[in-house]
C-alpha cells in the first residue's frame, strides 16, 4: 500500500448524518459489463489523453491526463453545437495558422468516427507537404515504426498511422516545422497536418418515382455502363448482385481484395443504383439493373478515411467509370477542401460524373464535402410524395453563397438490398432487404439515371449528362431552391428532352461588401439543341427578383446553340444574404431548368485583437509564451480563433470572449502560470481593434485544505446560454506528476452584462499523491482524502476571485465503495450549476475532473463545496490486463445532488440490488444519462427498501439516523 504525508484535518461541524445508497449494479466476477463502452478514451496527436463518455447527446470529455514530458500542460476546452474541443494550449498557434487540423480536437467528431483509443489503436492522419517537400522527405522525418499507408500525390499528401504511443515524438516533430518558428524536425516540408477521415457513410415505389420505367420499356439498363459505387463494400453473396459486379477493390486495409460490408451501407447503396431484385422478383430492382458494377470500399466502419476515398475516386475514373456514386460526407464545406478540390480535378480530367449525397444535417447552409465541389452533383432528399425530407441538407454553399444541392431524388424509407450479417435488423423488412433513408438513399437514385443516360449518349461526360439531369428535373411546390436544387430527378423527362443548358448552375459569385457600389454582374447560359428542328424557348426567372435575362426569348437552331445573358443587380436594398432563381426555358413541349445564384457578401469589419499580458506587454506567440482568443457570434453562432496580435473580420454584433495567455515552463513542457479572459456579451462595432487586457487580471486565490494536498486538477471557466443551448468554454490545468502542487491561474473580471443566464466558475480537485509512482500509472492511488473546491459567479467574475471553501461550508462525504479486491475504481465528482439550460440539460460548473483511484473495497472522506453547486458522481471500476492496458467493467452515474454544509452524508456505493433501468440500445446507454447535462430519457428505478427507508426524486434511498460526529 502506497503511504501518504501527515495531515492536518480539517474542522467540521457535528452533524445528522445521511446514509445514501447509489442507485447501481453491483459488480460480480464475470459478470457483464454494465455501460463499460461508454467510458473512452482518446489520445490526441499531442499525445495527451482524454477520457470521456458515451452520452445520448453524443461524446462529452470529462478528464484530461498530459501526455509523456507535458505535465502541467494545460488545456482549453470549449463545448458548442455538435463540437467539443479539448486543445492543448501549445497546439493553438499551430491550429490558428491551419497547419494543424482543428478536427484531431474534437472528442466529439472522433467518438462519433469510432477513432477512440480501443476502437483506432492507430490515429489515421494525412501530412500534406509544401511545394518545397516531398513524400520522401517526410517520411524519413517520421519516427520508426510509423505506418505510411500510402502516398497521394494527386494532393502532396502521405496518410500515416500514428501509433498512439509515438503520439508526443511526432508532435514535437510537428511543432519543430517552420510555421510553429521551430527549425529541426520536419521543418521545410510540412503544409498541413489533417485527420484522415471526418467523412461517413450519409426502392419500390422510388424507382418509379423518377421514371425509371419508361425508360426500361425503352431499352435503356444501364447496359454496357460502368458505375462505381465507393462505400462501405457489399454482400457479394446477395442474389442481387449475381453477374452484376464486373470489379472490385479495397483501400480500408492492406488486403486490396476486402470489399465484404460489414455495415450494410455499400450494398443498399449500390443495389438501388443496379440491383437486379432477384431476390423480390423484380420488386426492389435497382434505377439501371443492368449496369457494370464497380465496388470501391472506402469505408471500413463509421469512418471513411479521406486518403481511401481519394484512393478510390482515382481508381474509379481511371478505370473507366462514367458515374461514380458517394453517399457519403463530411462537414459543411465552400468547396475548397481537400475532397473537393480533387473531384473537381479527376472530374474535369476524365469526364466522370460524380454523384453525391449533400448530407443529412437538415439545417441551412450545411451541403457537406465532397458534395460542395463545383464538378460534384449534390442530390437532396425528398420523401415518397415529393415532399422534403427534414433531415436533408440545405444550402446555400457556405462561404460564396452559391445553389447547392443541385438536384433531389427520393431518400425517405428507401427499400433496398440487406447485406448479411450488418446491423440492419431493425430496419429489416425482411432477410433480403432493408429500409433506410438518408441522402444516402437519395444519391444512388441520381447516379442509376445517370447510367441510364449514359447508355443512351455514349459520347456524353459529366458535364452532359450533369445538364440533362438538372436540366429535367421536376420542380417541386413548397421547396425553395436551397432545398431541391433544380427539381427531383425525372429521368423519362431527361431521355426525351433534347435541349441542354451549359451551366446547368450558374453562379455569379459573392458580391464583395459594402454593396451601394456594386456593380451589375453578368454571365451568359447557352442552350444547345441536339435534334434536327429548330427550337424555340421562352426564357423566365422565377425566384429573387434581382436577376434580369438579356432576352425573354431564344431560337435555338438544329444541332445548335443560342446564349442568353442573366444578370445580377445587388446594389439595392436587399438584405446581405443569398439569392437564388430557376431560370425556366420552355418550348416544344419541353422544360430545361438552370439554377442561378448570387450572393451579397454579409458586411465585415477587420478588428485587430490586442491582447496585452499581466504587464501590459503585447502578448505573443513565442518559444515561452501562447496567447489566443475564441471569439463566439451569437447572433449568427459563428465561431472565430484568433491569435494574438492577429485580425479577423468580423460582421457587428454581440460576441463572447473566451481567451487566454500563458507561459511555458522553464523546462519546456507545461505552463507555469495561465491568464484567463472572458466576456460574455462583448459588442463588436465597426472599427476599433479588440483589447483584452491582462493588466486587469486578479490571481485565482487557492489554498491546499490540508497540509502537502495536490492540486489534481484545475479550472477557469464560463457558461452562457446562447439559442436553445449553452456555449461552455474554459482553461483547465492538469497535474500528471507533481506532488504539492498549487497552481498559478489568473482571471479578468468580467466588463460585460450577458443579456441570458451566464455564469463563471473556477475550481479545484485536491488529493493526497503517493510517495512512490503506482506502477499502474495512477497518481492519487488510495488517496484517504479527496477536497473539490467549486466557486461560482453567476453573471461577474468578482474583483477577488477565490476558490478557497470556508471549512464550515464543505460537506462531507463518508464514502465506501464496495468491491472484490484485485479491481480498481477511478471516481470522478463533477459540479454542476443548479440550473438546467433552454433544452432541459444540466450545465456543468468544471473544466476538467480528475479520475480519483482506489483499489476495491475501499473508504475515503470527501468534502464538496456547497455554495451554488449541486454533485454527481461517476465510478468506473477497471483491472488492468497483462498487456498493461485497462479493461473497463462497469460505469455507474448519479445525478446531481445538493449536499448540506457542515453535515456528514454517509454513501455506500455498489451495495445492494438496484433494477430495472430501462434500456436504450441506440445509445448504448443503460437507462439514465451517463452524464448529469444530457437529455433525460425514460428511467424507471426500483430497489429493496426498509420501511424507514425514502426513494428519493433522484433516485436514491435515503435513510436518516441519529446525530453523529464526522470522520
Amino acid at each position: 500500500m502506497p503511504t501518504f504525508r501527515p495531515r492536518k484535518v480539517v474542522a467540521t461541524a457535528v452533524a445528522v448524518s445521511l446514509v445514501v445508497l447509489a442507485s447501481t449494479v453491483p459488480h460480480a466476477a464475470g459478470a457483464e459489463p454494465l455501460a463499460a463502452d461508454n467510458s473512452l478514451s482518446f489520445t490526441l496527436v499531442t499525445g495527451d489523453k482524454v477520457i470521456a463518455r458515451r452520452t445520448n447527446a453524443g461524446v462529452v470529455p470529462i478528464d484530461v491526463r498530459p501526455g509523456p514530458g507535458r505535465d502541467r500542460m494545460a488545456f482549453h476546452k470549449l463545448a458548442f453545437g455538435k463540437k467539443q474541443l479539448v486543445v492543448p494550449l501549445d497546439a493553438m498557434p499551430l491550429v490558428n495558422s491551419g497547419v494543424v487540423d482543428p478536427r484531431l480536437f474534437d472528442v466529439a467528431l472522433l467518438g462519433e468516427l469510432g477513432l477512440d483509443d480501443k476502437s483506432a489503436p492507430k490515429l489515421p492522419l494525412l501530412v500534406q507537404y509544401a511545394a518545397s517537400g516531398t513524400a520522401r522527405a517526410v517520411r524519413s522525418a517520421l519516427p520508426e515504426g510509423t505506418e505510411v499507408k500510402r502516398d497521394l500525390p494527386i494532393i502532396d499528401a502521405v496518410a500515416i498511422g500514428q501509433t498512439r504511443t509515438q503520439a508526443t515524438d511526432l508532435w514535437w516533430s510537428w511543432l519543430n516545422s517552420p510555421q510553429a518558428r521551430r527549425r529541426t524536425g520536419l521543418a521545410g516540408t510540412v503544409k498541413k497536418v489533417m485527420l484522415d477521415g471526418g467523412v461517413t457513410p450519409n426502392l419500390d415505389r422510388s424507382a418509379a418515382q423518377i421514371g425509371a420505367p419508361v425508360a426500361w420499356q425503352a431499352g435503356l439498363t444501364g447496359k454496357g455502363v460502368k458505375v462505381a459505387v465507393l462505400d462501405s463494400g457489399y454482400d457479394a453473396t446477395h442474389p442481387d448482385f449475381k453477374g452484376r459486379v464486373i470489379a472490385t477493390k479495397g483501400f480500408t486495409s492492406d488486403d486490396d481484395k476486402d470489399v465484404l460490408d460489414i455495415v450494410g451501407h455499400g450494398t443498399h447503396t449500390a443495389s438501388t443504383v443496379a440491383g437486379t431484385g432477384a431476390a423480390s422478383a423484380g420488386k426492389y430492382r435497382g434505377v439501371a439493373p443492368d449496369a457494370d458494377l464497380m465496388i470501391g470500399k472506402i469505408c471500413g466502419g463509421r469512418s471513411c478515411e479521406t486518403s481511401a476515398i481519394i484512393a478510390g475516386m482515382e481508381w474509379a475514373a481511371n478505370s473507366g467509370a462514367r458515374v461514380v456514386n458517394m453517399s457519403i460526407g463530411g462537414g459543411p464545406s465552400d468547396g475548397t477542401d481537400i475532397l473537393s478540390e480533387t473531384l473537381n480535378k479527376l472530374s474535369a480530367d476524365t469526364g466522370t460524373l460524380f454523384v453525391v449525397s449533400a448530407g443529412n444535417f437538415g439545417a441551412a447552409s450545411t451541403v457537406s464535402e465532397p458534395a460542395a465541389a463545383d464538378a460534384a452533383l449534390a442530390v437532396a432528399s425528398v420523401t415518397k410524395s415529393d415532399g422534403h425530407s427534414d433531415f436533408s441538407s440545405q444550402g446555400p454553399r457556405v462561404g460564396d453563397l452559391a445553389v447547392k444541392p443541385d438536384i433531389s431524388a427520393p431518400g425517405s424509407r428507401i427499400v433496398a438490398a440487406r447485406a448479411a450479417n450488418t446491423p440492419l435488423d431493425p430496419v429489416a423488412i425482411n432477410a433480403s432487404y432493408a429500409e433506410l433513408s438518408g441522402t444516402s438513399m437519395a444519391a444512388p437514385h441520381v447516379a442509376g439515371a445517370a447510367a441510364l443516360l449514359a447508355q443512351a449518349h455514349p459520347d456524353w461526360k459529366a458535364p452532359q449528362l450533369k445538364s440533362a439531369l438538372m436540366g429535367s428535373s421536376l420542380g417541386l411546390r413548397d421547396q425553395s431552391i436551397y432545398t431541391q436544387g433544380a427539381g427531383r430527378v425525372d429521368v423519362a423527362a431527361a431521355l426525351k428532352q433534347p435541349v441542354l443548358a451549359t451551366p446547368s448552375s450558374l453562379n455569379l459569385g459573392l458580391q464583395l461588401a459594402p454593396h451601394n457600389d456594386d456593380k451589375p454582374v453578368t454571365k451568359p447560359v447557352t442552350y444547345f439543341n441536339n435534334s434536327a428542328e429548330p427550337v424555340r424557348l421562352s426564357l423566365k426567372l422565377n425566384g429573387a427578383k434581382l436577376f434580369k435575362l438579356s432576352s425573354a426569348a431564344l431560337e435555338v437552331p438544329a444541332h445548335g446553340s443560342a446564349t442568353v445573358d442573366v444578370t445580377a443587380e445587388t446594389s439595392g436594398p436587399e438584405a446581405e444574404s443569398a439569392y437564388g432563381a430557376w431560370l425556366v426555358a420552355t418550348g416544344n413541349g419541353q422544360t430545361v431548368r438552370t439554377n442561378v445564384g448570387v450572393g451579397k457578401e454579409i458586411t465585415t469589419y477587420d478588428h485587430k485583437v490586442q491582447m496585452l499580458d499581466r504587464n501590459g506587454a503585447p502578448a505573443v506567440n513565442d518559444d515561452k509564451h501562447v496567447s489566443s482568443t475564441y471569439l463566439i457570434d451569437v447572433d449568427r453562432l459563428t465561431m472565430y480563433s484568433v491569435a494574438a496580435g492577429e485580425s479577423v473580420k468580423l460582421p457587428s454584433g454581440h460576441y463572447i470572449v473566451d481567451g487566454y495567455t500563458a507561459t511555458v515552463n522553464d523546462n519546456g513542457a507545461g505552463f507555469s502560470e495561465v491568464t484567463y479572459f472572458t466576456e460574455p456579451n462583448l459588442v463588436v462595432g465597426a472599427s476599433g481593434p479588440i483589447t483584452l487586457d491582462g493588466r486587469q487580471a486578479r490571481k485565482l486565490a487557492v489554498r491546499q485544505p490540508v497540509t502537502d494536498a495536490t492540486a489534481a486538477a484545475t479550472g477557469i471557466g464560463v457558461a452562457r446560454t446562447v439559442g436553445d443551448g449553452n456555449y461552455i468554454g474554459g482553461v483547465g490545468v492538469d497535474n500528471a506528476g507533481t506532488a504539492n502542487f498549487v497552481p498559478t491561474m489568473y482571471v479578468v473580471p468580467n466588463r460585460t452584462v450577458a443579456p441570458y443566464k451566464y455564469t463563471a466558475y473556477a475550481h479545484v480537485a485536491w488529493a493526497g499523491m503517493a510517495d512512490g509512482q503506482d506502477p499502474g500509472g495512477d497518481l492519487y492511488l488510495d488517496s484517504p482524502y479527496f477536497y473539490h473546491d467549486s466557486a461560482v459567479w453567476p453573471g461577474q467574475i468578482p474583483a477577488n476571485p477565490s476558490v478557497i471553501t470556508d471549512p464550515r461550508d464543505y460537506a462531507h462525504v463518508d464514502a465506501s465503495y464496495a468491491g472484490e479486491p484485485g479491481y480498481r475504481l477511478n471516481n470522478y465528482t463533477f459540479p454542476t450549476l443548479p440550473q438546467r439550460d433552454p433544452s432541459g440539460h444540466w450545465v456543468p460548473a468544471f473544466v476538467f475532473t480528475p479520475a480519483i483511484g482506489m483499489n476495491l473495497p475501499f473508504r475515503r472522506d470527501e468534502y464538496y463545496s456547497t455554495k451554488n453547486v449541486q454533485w454527481s458522481f461517476s465510478n468506473e471500476v477497471y483491472q488492468h490486463t497483462p498487456e498493461g492496458n485497462y479493461e473497463y467493467l462497469t460505469l455507474v452515474d448519479s445525478a446531481p445532488q445538493a449536499y448540506p454544509a457542515g453535515r456528514t452524508t454517509r454513501v455506500d456505493w455498489q451495495r445492494g440490488v438496484f433494477g430495472p433501468s430501462l434500456p436504450d440500445p441506440r445509445i448504448g446507454n443503460p437507462g439514465r444519462d451517463a452524464l448529469p447535462w444530457s437529455p433525460g430519457t425514460a428511467t424507471v428505478w426500483a430497489s429493496t427498501c426498509r420501511r424507514s427507508q425514502m426513494v428519493s426524486p433522484t433516485g436514491w434511498a435515503t435513510r436518516r439516523s441519529s446525530p453523529s460526529a464526522p470522520r
